[in-house]
């Protein structure tokens, strides 16, 4: 594979020494726990794309920590699911972001990186209406943090890895996905 030769990075710049002025690097991919793109991620502007809340106007990413759902009593069958502003509290489908994302912005989260070493994140939160959507995220979410089957810590890895695109680490995210758990369980429908 490339990284036999060292560094992938570095292998890649050294590469491109024949067209330095106009060359470019791309490096994506899914994140995994013990993947290199989270490292890269963390060392670039780590770009978010933020949206402005319809109700509001206050601007804010898509994340976890801002998902409500409701599952049907005595189940865990997710049966409706939105994101609350973290602002004004207000209620916002998933339909919605149509016309946030079109008035989004990708914004640097990391300062204090290199101005030139660009990083963007872009989690299946903002995947088009249509695609996955939001209540299909929290039922795989609900699944994950509900089994019992000794699977639990494969599935939460691959809903933070795959739809969140971050790294599920074994004793840091496991003790917040019971925080996540408790405050985006908004009722039940009887």
């Amino acid at each position: 594979g490339l990284t036999k030769g060292g560094d992938l990075k570095s292998l890649l710049a050294k590469r491109q020494n024949t067209f330095k002025e106009t060359s470019k690097m791309v490096l994506s991919s899914t994140p995994l726990n013990d993947g290199i793109i989270c490292n890269y991620l963390e060392e670039s502007t780590h770009r978010k794309y933020f949206v402005p809340c319809p109700h509001c106007g206050e601007y804010f990413t898509f994340e976890l920590d801002h998902l409500r759902w409701k599952t049907i009593e005595n189940s865990n069958v997710v049966c409706d699911a939105w994101m609350e502003c973290p602002s004004c509290k207000g209620r916002i489908n998933c339909e919605d972001k149509l016309t946030m994302c079109e008035k989004g912005e990708w914004r640097i989260t990391n300062p204090k990186a290199d101005p030139t070493y660009e990083g963007f994140e872009l989690p299946t939160w903002y995947a088009p209406v249509g695609w996955t959507s939001w209540k299909e995220m929290a039922q795989e979410y609900v699944t994950a943090c509900t089994c019992t089957d000794g699977t639990e810590d494969e599935k939460r890895t691959a809903f933070y890895n795959t739809l969140l695109g971050q790294r599920y680490i074994k004793g840091a995210n496991s003790q917040n996905w019971r925080v996540f758990f408790e405050k985006g369980q908004s009722s039940t429908l009887r």
